[in-house]
């Protein structure tokens, strides 16, 4: 079950919701990079695998909302992993991200998407596919948009192309994560 929270009257932070917010994707993908991005850190080009989980916080006026987003950044290599039913746990949305120059990468979306399922069985999640790395020129690119719209729209999900080098939609992701976590699970009809 997802865990949205709203804050204690004592706390000095302002906030309508906190909410959890999970990012998975193979080794590469910029899963890292959008986080820091989204914390309003610098891209770095040195890439160093996450291990375990690394987390970020942003809190952003999502509507008329405000929304505190605790990022959990996932690790993609499988030995650096934590159980899949702790990183999971508590999120009210996962983002599955590939990579435009990394065809394996938009290959093993399904594989995620699966897990997703199959961990959050009993509880409603937002999913939402990312492109990262919009940056890459045509010629670059091993998946299309119009390929990653195509799963999006299979498995009912959301689908938004970013640029973490660029810092190209990543504040437009979040915000769209937390209007259809507003939607879907705070404020259903």
């Amino acid at each position: 079950m997802s865990q949205i929270s709203q804050p204690q009257q004592n706390q000095k932070e302002q906030y309508d919701f906190m909410v959890k917010v999970v990012l998975v994707g193979d080794e590469g993908v910029g899963k890292t990079q959008i986080s820091r991005r989204i914390a309003g850190l610098q891209y770095n080009e040195k890439h160093t695998p996450t291990i375990g989980v690394d987390f970020k916080v942003k809190t952003m006026q999502v509507g008329n909302n405000i929304m505190k987003f605790q990022v959990w950044d996932t690790a993609g290599i499988p030995k650096y992993r934590v159980s899949n039913k702790a990183q999971y746990s508590g999120a009210a949305a996962v983002i599955v991200i590939f990579s435009f120059n990394d065809l394996q990468s938009f290959e093993s979306v399904e594989k995620w998407i699966q897990e997703i399922n199959f961990e959050n069985q009993d509880s409603q999640i937002v999913r939402v596919l990312v492109g990262n790395k919009c940056d890459f020129q045509k010629e670059g690119r091993y998946a299309t948009p119009m390929a990653a719209e195509q799963l999006a729209k299979r498995n009912n999900m959301e689908y938004i192309e970013v640029s973490a080098k660029e810092n190209h939609n990543v504040r437009e992701l979040f915000q769209l994560v937390g209007q259809q976590i507003y939607k879907e699970l705070i404020d259903p009809q």
